[in-house]
């Protein structure tokens, strides 16, 4: 199996150590096979155990490895280092959300649009709510990189982003009882009117969701 030395280029934040940021740059021998995840494991383990990033998979399902390689949020257990074809390789936390330490953010503000505005699914004819969570976008892997690559999040900070609004088009789908409180939640100046339709939550998502489309239909459901 080829080898070859990679750089990686690693933006660096551990109140109170390293702060301001920093960067900091890693060789790695890589083979064909590595993922980014492999080289940060491969540098966290044989050059600097205080290297923060988040993972639990190597299969894209869990979504909790997404960081910005090289500017495009990306999930780094399926990205091929080979695949990347610069060196250095920059590596950055993923764009608004706050940061906690190197690669790693808060996913916090992701989910908090979501859970605060219908946090349980309601029984058709309920008049409470159930035990019974919300059914988010289909394979969605909350992951964050849709909110990451959102241009309308850096116009303003007040976007609830489109990971929110595509799990609000999917719950009315599915659950008609919930439709009015759902469609005022995201009808709203923060909500569907703030998209600036850039389709940039499209095509990063690694799972092909195309949140960008769900906000698309339910802005013609508005106007309808």
């Amino acid at each position: 199996m080829a080898t070859c030395t990679v750089q990686f280029k690693i933006s660096r934040f551990q109140p109170p150590t390293i702060d301001p940021p920093r960067w900091d740059d890693f060789s790695i021998m890589v083979t064909d096979t590595m993922s980014i995840l492999d080289g940060l494991e491969q540098i966290r383990t044989g050059l600097d155990a205080s290297l923060a990033f988040r993972h639990s998979c190597h299969h894209s399902s869990c979504g909790t490895c997404a960081i910005r390689i090289n500017g495009e949020a990306r999930l780094a257990c399926t990205t091929r280092i080979r695949s990347i074809g610069t060196d250095p390789i920059v590596l950055k936390p993923l764009d608004h959300l706050p940061r906690i330490a190197d690669l790693v953010v808060d996913m916090a503000p992701f989910f908090e649009p979501i859970e605060s505005a219908w946090p349980y699914a309601h029984a058709e004819g309920a008049d409470s709510p159930t035990t019974t969570p919300v059914m988010r976008l289909a394979q969605c892997i909350e992951c964050g990189c849709c909110v990451s690559a959102c241009a309308a999040m850096d116009e303003t900070d007040v976007f609830i982003g489109p990971a929110a609004i595509a799990a609000a088009q999917r719950q009315m789908a599915i659950a008609p009882v919930q439709v009015d409180d759902l469609r005022l939640a995201v009808a709203g100046p923060d909500g569907v009117p703030a998209c600036r339709r850039h389709f940039a939550c499209n095509r990063v998502c690694p799972t092909r969701v195309d949140p960008g489309t769900a906000i698309t239909r339910l802005r013609q459901s508005f106007d309808q």
